[in-house]
């Protein structure tokens, strides 16, 4: 199930910059698509315990969720969306591989993608336990503030989708990463009154991911598809990695150890974005020079 699921995050978000050409509205519906993912994320562990609760066989779950999935392959099946550009021939040649994995600064764009997921993913794996344990937040108060969290990314995607041109520049990302690792730093060391400046960094650190696939897409159409694999890739390494290092460090010293991990991801993040930014800035001086 997991492996399908991967299948249709790659082409889904494939899909929009074929449909959308222009950079703008490439990026807005990327935007989107990832605030439909942080409501379903929301919304589904909550409707299914409530179903669960009222005695609802846990297989009929399944089963709902293959039924909108079959509607929605028979939508899409009549609903193939036509190219919008003409596709240039592919060849297997090494220099094809080469740019593929290497060209257009793509192994910064992964590096960047893996670690945002360990950082997503592993202030939502240890936020709870966190919270509870180190800040004396009631689990039900702790839990609370895990749903803010995501509440905050999917509002941040939502309304990030209106500003395409902050929120997919690289000096935008580069600030909000800033202004997130400060709210992380004040959740993190302050009183428990402050553990709320945790899930609001998730609403600036929101727009990264669809940033950082959006810049994809635009630097080569026709190696979209590919290259959005590999990007996938990266952002589910980064998805192990992070819950991971932060409980290792958790375990070699203390669960306050752990979670400074997440504030070395933030500073890794923030280098990453700079490397693009100089990668940028170097490439635009070749053109000015030629």
């Amino acid at each position: 199930m997991g492996a399908g699921l991967g299948f249709y995050e790659v082409s889904g978000n494939a899909i929009i910059p074929e449909m959308y050409l222009d950079h703008k509205e490439s990026s807005r519906f990327l935007l989107l698509a990832g605030f439909c993912h942080s409501l379903g994320a929301m919304i589904s562990p909550a409707v299914s315990g409530k179903l669960l609760s009222i005695d609802i066989n846990w297989r009929m779950l399944y089963i709902g969720c293959a039924a909108f999935a079959v509607a929605l392959f028979v939508y899409l099946v009549l609903n193939i969306p036509k190219d919008h550009y003409n596709k240039r021939e592919e060849t297997a040649g090494c220099a094809y591989f080469l740019k593929l994995f290497f060209g257009d600064g793509m192994p910064i764009y992964c590096i960047g993608i893996a670690i945002y997921v360990s950082l997503e993913i592993g202030i939502a794996s240890w936020m709870l336990t966190y919270g509870s344990e180190v800040k004396g937040l009631q689990p039900e108060t702790a839990a609370v503030f895990q749903s803010v969290f995501f509440g905050c990314i999917m509002t941040g995607r939502f309304l990030g989708s209106f500003f395409t041109k902050i929120t997919g520049s690289l000096l935008g990302m580069i600030s909000q990463s800033l202004i997130a690792g400060g709210l992380l730093v004040l959740g993190i060391y302050g009183s428990p009154s402050l553990f709320i400046a945790i899930p609001i960094a998730g609403f600036f650190i929101s727009t990264l991911f669809p940033a950082i696939c959006a810049r994809v897409s635009r630097e080569s159409r026709e190696m979209t598809a590919k290259r959005f694999g590999i990007l996938f890739t990266f952002a589910g390494i980064g998805g192990m990695l992070g819950p991971s290092a932060i409980g290792i460090f958790a375990d070699l010293s203390t669960l306050q150890g752990g979670m400074n991990v997440i504030l070395v991801f933030v500073g890794l993040m923030v280098m990453t974005f700079v490397l693009l930014f100089l990668h940028n800035n170097g490439k635009k001086s070749v053109r000015e020079n030629l």
